[in-house]
This record gives structure tokens, sequence and C-alpha cells, in this order.
């Protein structure tokens, strides 16, 4: 039961690196999601991921635009959102792959490349440090301070046009100095400097633009602080995923439906890396007091564990069905209907 669409071209999807980072972040979160092509009907749904690098041609451009002005959301991160000539866009997969050089790679965009008008940003350029931080606009994200988070990565510079009611929300803050032939850092980065009074992040009632891939970044490191820029974006913009639980990240949920019932499936395997080729499953771990509130459009007759047959005692409340589970030993459905 799809809530999110992650939209991509078809062309790309086999090595597509932010699919890895999307993947884990919203399996980690229980939102969710399926992967749409461009060429895909998305207009359904209530909000979309550009994850990184995903480029339009202009007829994409137009589709997009028209999914916003009827009132859609969207997440948009990176380079996600510009329009690429026809001849690039299949072939335009990775303006971030080279994570550990903190570049972009050829051909960089310009002033002269535009995103898609709905989302009402421009390029001011790109950013002036290899390896800089971001701060967190405390008004928006609680908790942060004036820490400042390092990315490993040139953002591009962004500006909103037009009254698109963006509000700034990370900041880039300069290192002492980027290491250089000329000037050494026994580290790939200096220790954070002062604020530059460029941004990399806004939101607006409709988007959020991330100026880093915040996807890949993920995959590759799985700093925490890009899952909760995500998590966060997904709260302001008044997203409710259809699954909640007390559950740890390490186990998942998936809800689908069967004729008149709705499935959810929990299960919390944990792969070791006990050998050299693979990952195993040695033993399950079981969880205790395991509590789910699933969105459901009408209060259900029962609530029923398909390994027991046990039905569980449920309450519904503004569309909501709230149960509880006392152990979940590795894998667990229930069905709802």
């Amino acid at each position: 039961m799809t809530e999110i669409g992650v939209l991509a071209k078809r062309k790309n999807w086999n090595g597509f690196t932010p699919f890895e980072g999307v993947t884990r972040m919203f399996m980690e979160t229980g939102v969710q999601f399926r992967v749409y092509d461009l060429d895909m009907d998305y207009s359904h749904l209530p909000l979309v991921i550009l994850p990184d690098d995903v480029r339009f041609t202009q007829e994409d451009a137009r589709k997009f635009d028209a999914y916003l002005a009827a009132g859609g959301k969207a997440i948009v991160t990176g380079t996600s959102g510009l329009i690429a000539p026809e001849d690039t866009r299949d072939t335009s997969n990775g303006f971030f792959n080279n994570l550990n050089e903190g570049e972009l790679i050829s051909p960089l965009p310009t002033k002269a490349d535009v995103f898609a008008k709905g989302l009402g940003l421009k390029i001011a350029g790109v950013g002036a440090y290899q390896h800089a931080y971001f701060r967190v606009d405390s008004k928006w994200s609680k908790g942060h301070g004036d820490f400042a988070y390092y990315v490993p990565h040139r953002p591009l510079l962004v500006k909103p046009i037009g009254k698109t009611g963006y509000k700034t929300v990370l900041e880039m803050v300069a290192p002492y100095f980027d290491r250089s032939a000329e000037k050494y850092c026994g580290h790939c980065q200096t220790p954070a400097d002062k604020p530059t009074g460029q941004f990399t992040g806004f939101i607006s009632n409709q988007v959020a633009y991330f100026a880093y891939p915040l996807f890949t970044l993920y995959r590759e490191d799985g700093n925490a602080i890009y899952k909760k820029l995500i998590l966060q974006a997904l709260q302001s913009l008044k997203f409710r995923p259809q699954v909640e639980s007390n559950l740890p990240s390490t186990a998942y949920t998936v809800l689908s439906r069967k004729e008149a019932a709705t499935l959810l499936t929990v299960s919390h395997w944990i792969p070791e890396k006990r050998y050299r080729t693979l990952d195993s499953i040695e033993e399950a771990l079981p969880l205790y007091d395991c509590s789910f509130s699933v969105q459901i459009a009408k209060k259900p007759a029962s609530v029923v564990s398909l390994s027991s047959g046990r039905k569980i005692r449920f309450t519904y409340a503004k569309g909501r069905v709230q149960f509880s589970a006392d152990i979940l030993d590795g894998f667990e459905m229930f069905k709802v209907q």
C-alpha cells in the first residue's frame, strides 16, 4: 500500500545509487513506498521523492509542475528537478558518484540550468568548499543547537524565486580551509569556522529541497542527520505514515491489502557479517510490548494474529486502529478486517 512515490527514469534504475539509501531509510522508519518511472502516473500520490539526481525532460517538468499545482508535495535533493537535454536524461546517473572527493561529476550544473518551474528555485552557483558543514535551523528542527554537521560533498547553491513561501532550514558553514597541496590537514576536513550566509535547505508548504545528495550519502556512511532531515521534512509537509509503531529501526513493516483485509507484516531478523563471503541470520531476536497504529478507512471488525489465530484487542479512533503484541519473535502477520 504505497504512500510515497520515489521517482526515477527506468533506464537509470540499475545502479542508481540513491535507491539503496532510499530503501534503507524508509525500511528503517516504516514508510511504505514504491518506485515510479517518470512516465508513470503518480498524480494520485500525496507525496513524491526526487532522490539526488533525477533529471527532467521538458515533458517531465510539465507533468511534475501539474502535480504540484494540483496540491501534490515533494522532497527534492541534490540536482533532482533540473531540466536536462533530451539526449542526456537517461545517462545523468551520477553528478554525485565521486563522494570521496566531494566533487560534482562533469558536466557541472551552471546558472543557465533551470529547475522545473513549480519548484520555484534557481541555481546561484556551486559551493566554494569541497569539505564543509551545515547548521540546522533550531526553529525548524529542535535539538541541534549551534552544532555544525560535516558533509563530504560540495553542494549546489540555490535561491528561491517568486512567491514560493520557502523558509531557510540549512545554512552552509565554512571550514578553516580546504585541504590542498598548499594547505595541509591530517583529516579530509578542517574544523568548522563561520556561517557563510549561503543556504542549502529550503522548505515550503509543498516542497522541501536539500542541496545535498542525502540518500546517496546515507547509503555511503549512514550518518543519522541525513535521515533526520528527511523525517523532519515529512513532518513539516504534514505527512503521517500509514503505519506507526514503537519498533526499533531493525524491524521492518509492510502494509498490503488482500481482498477486504489489510495485512501488516512485521519482521525482525538481523543479518550478521560472521563470514567473509556472506551475511547470515542465526537467531531471531524477539521484541516485547510492540504497539501499532495503522491507518484504516473504516472501523474493522477484528484484528487477528495469523501465526496463532488469536484475536487481538484493539481501539479505533480518527481513522486509525491501535493494537499491541506482547511478543514478536522474528516474524508476524496481522490481519485487520
